[in-house]
């Protein structure tokens, strides 16, 4: 999925920015990666007050950069451990494979699903549902909503789910 979107680049990261920022907070992204030396390309998402970062750099390396970093236009910073298509089916594969590559190298014993949406008709207590009635299912942890061992974070974007596990 990430290939059709980005021309071979990786999504490492999606920015939520100040409503109507979205052209200044791009431009300070790029100006940081060219700074650091970052092959990293920052694109608008068509989905207001978002922005797709792509690059074919480690994702710790952008991780490192933007921690660096004092920026004026970003609310938030989700880096990406995969991309899928933006329907149930396709971000349930998507999450299983992310969080498998984590129980490898964390033991966790519970977790939870956290999703938010924007241009999409998908309810995010929806997503947070099926998948996670998936991942508990296909793993055996348990579920815990108020003290979870780690979170799967599932940004939709228009047709582009991001996801990521903390």
């Amino acid at each position: 999925m990430a290939d059709e979107i980005s021309g071979g680049q990786n999504l490492v990261a999606l920015v939520r920015v100040k409503p109507g920022a979205e052209d200044r907070a791009a431009k300070e992204l790029s100006d940081l990666f060219a700074k650091f030396k970052v092959g990293a390309e920052v694109r608008e998402s068509g989905i207001g007050g978002n922005l797709f970062v792509f690059s074919s750099a480690p994702k710790g390396y952008i991780a490192a950069v933007l921690a660096r970093a004092k920026l004026a236009y970003s609310r938030t910073i989700l880096l990406v451990d995969a991309t899928s298509r933006a329907d149930a089916e396709s971000i349930i594969k998507a999450a299983s494979r992310v969080l498998a590559d984590y129980l490898m190298k964390k033991k966790i014993g519970s977790f939870r699903v956290k999703a938010r949406i924007r241009g999409s008709t998908i309810e995010e207590k929806e997503i947070e549902v099926v998948v996670g009635k998936a991942l508990k299912e296909s793993t055996g942890l348990v579920v815990d909503l108020e003290n979870p061992d780690a979170t799967i974070y599932v940004s939709i974007v228009g047709e582009i789910a991001a996801i990521t596990v903390a």
